[in-house]
């Protein structure tokens, strides 16, 4: 047996320790997005449409007229807080 084959069938592959997001005690990979809590998070419009069930063109509408869930721009796109749309949501359902 040469030394390439001894070192092979040592297992000179070592594992390495994963790196574990402190706050949800998980590992994570290193190529992940990082996590973000849910009432942080960002939605587009198509997003937010498929969670409300309307659609994207009604969202525009609700917009422009002031109604619907808070919205603002980032740049030129429209977002929505998710936490938002969430409590505008509840304060549809009195």
């Amino acid at each position: 047996m040469g030394k390439r084959s001894a070192a092979r069938s040592r297992g000179a592959r070592r594992a390495h320790p994963q790196p574990v997001d402190a706050r949800h005690a998980t590992p994570v990979s290193l190529n992940a997005e990082p996590r973000v809590p849910v009432e942080d998070l960002l939605l587009t419009p198509e997003e937010v449409a498929v969670l409300l069930k309307v659609r994207v063109e009604l969202l525009y509408k609700w917009r422009y007229a002031g109604e619907g869930p808070p919205s603002f721009k980032v740049g030129r796109y429209v977002r929505y807080r998710s936490a938002d749309v969430l409590t505008w949501l509840d304060s549809q359902a009195g």
